[in-house]
C-alpha cells in the first residue's frame, strides 16, 4: 500500500521546517517537531520500506495522507520557472481599454474567492490556464501588466496580493498566455505572498522580492 498527500494539501521546506497549505481549510500550518521529523523521513524513504513506519497511521487519521495504490511519493511543491526578469514598475503607458479590463478582473477576483473559496478559485484558475492557447506575445502581456499598474492609483494593492494575482492570471489567460500563479511563504516571521509569472518574467512583483519566499503551490 502506498500513501499520497490528501487532495488540496501541499507543502514546502522553509529553512529547517515543513510548512503546509490546506486549500479547503484556507490555512497554513506546521507540524509539531516530532511529527515533522517523521513526515520528512517518509518523504525521504523508499516506498517499499514505508509500511513499517508507525507514524503512517497517525498521518492518515489526521488527514495528511490517504492510502493509494497508484500514488507518487509525497514531495515538496516543485519550483516555478526561475524568475530572471520583471515587468513590475517598467510597463508601458496603459491604454484605457486595458485599464478598464484590469478593473473588471480586480472586481471579479474577490467575488470568485468568496463564491468558490480558495480551493475552488484556484481550481478555476487552473482550468482557464489549461484552456489557453499559449500564443500570447510579449507585447500583449506587457499591455495586461500596464493595465493593472494603472489601477494602483485607483485600487490599493496593499495586502491584496492573492486576489490581485488571481485577477492578473485570469486576464493573461484571456490573451492566450499560460501564466504560473505562485503562492509562496517565508518564516521569521511567517508571511504569505502571491505573484504571477510568464515563463521567467514576473508580472506583478520584483524578482528580488520573490527570492525571499519559497513556493508552496504553483498553479
Amino acid at each position: 500500500m502506498r500513501y499520497a498527500l490528501r487532495e488540496g494539501l501541499s507543502f514546502c521546506r522553509v529553512e529547517d521546517r515543513l510548512l503546509f497549505l490546506d486549500l479547503p481549510a484556507d490555512r497554513y500550518f506546521c507540524l509539531a517537531r516530532d511529527a515533522e521529523r517523521s513526515f520528512a523521513r517518509l518523504c525521504d524513504t523508499e516506498w517499499n520500506s514505508q509500511d513499517d513506519d508507525p507514524s503512517l497511521g497517525g498521518f492518515v487519521r489526521n488527514g495528511l495522507l490517504v492510502r493509494s495504490d497508484t500514488a507518487q511519493q509525497p514531495a515538496p511543491c516543485p519550483s516555478p520557472t526561475a524568475a530572471n526578469r520583471s515587468l513590475f514598475g517598467i510597463t508601458p503607458a496603459a491604454r484605457a481599454g486595458d485599464t478598464l479590463s484590469a478593473m473588471l478582473h480586480l472586481a471579479h477576483a474577490p467575488l470568485e474567492l468568496r463564491a468558490f473559496g480558495l480551493a475552488g478559485a484556484l481550481a478555476r484558475a487552473g482550468h482557464r490556464k489549461r484552456r489557453a492557447s499559449a500564443r500570447a506575445n510579449a507585447a500583449r502581456i506587457a499591455r495586461v501588466a500596464a493595465g493593472f499598474e494603472a489601477c494602483n492609483a485607483i485600487v490599493s494593492a496593499h495586502d491584496r496580493c492573492l486576489p490581485r494575482s488571481l485577477a492578473i492570471a485570469h486576464a493573461l489567460t484571456w490573451t492566450g498566455a499560460r501564466p504560473e500563479l505562485v503562492l509562496a511563504v517565508k518564516l521569521g516571521p511567517f508571511k504569505a505572498h502571491a505573484w504571477v509569472q510568464c515563463e521567467d518574467m514576473v508580472i506583478n512583483e520584483r524578482v528580488e522580492v520573490t527570492r525571499h519566499f519559497t513556493p508552496i503551490l504553483v498553479i
